[in-house]
């Protein structure tokens, strides 16, 4: 059983990542917070060598908006999980090889895969809809394999979007 002050911590990390990452999927999905809606950023992504760049925007938009919200609530949170950490392990790729957010690097996404790492492997803890409804998907080997698969498919994208790239320079 977790003691009180790691399930308050586990709240705290699930609930800030989540709504960050709910607000990022929400800019590509809905154009809000200042965000290009799904026409925009699928332009974007078409732009930086992804093939059907409107249905990867939607993708990572609703990973982000859906697996984020699903993270703060602490709700399904293995699968919530997965959704963020492949999509910011495609995004960190994007962002490379620059480190730093200010130069346009991939620290922020590399942080949020951190996140979704950590809160997958520990589990959402107590205070968690997760707990409420008697630990769905809570055993150890469905949180590390939803990590594995995550990493292999973000993997994956990031290098079929790599030879796309190198294909057309």
């Amino acid at each position: 059983m977790h003691e009180f002050s790691v399930d308050v911590a586990l709240l705290a990390l699930r609930v800030g990542a989540g709504l960050v990452l709910l607000a990022h999927g929400c800019r590509k999905l809905f154009g809000w917070f200042g965000g290009k809606g799904i026409a925009g950023s699928g332009a974007d992504f078409a732009a930086i060598g992804f093939r059907r760049g409107r249905l990867n925007a939607l993708m990572a938009g609703l990973s982000e908006a859906v697996g984020g919200a699903s993270l703060a609530l602490g709700f399904l949170t293995p699968l919530a999980a997965a959704a963020v950490l492949g999509t910011m392990l495609v995004a960190c790729s994007v962002h490379a090889p620059a480190f730093f957010a200010l130069d346009g690097g991939y620290e922020l996404p590399a942080v949020y895969a951190l996140v979704a790492t950590v809160v997958a492997v520990a589990g959402p803890g107590e205070l968690s809809v997760d707990e409420a409804l008697g630990h769905p998907l809570a055993d150890a080997a469905i949180r590390v394999t939803a990590v594995a698969l995550a990493a292999a498919t973000g993997c994956a994208i990031a290098i079929q979007r790599r030879i796309a790239v190198r294909a057309q320079a």
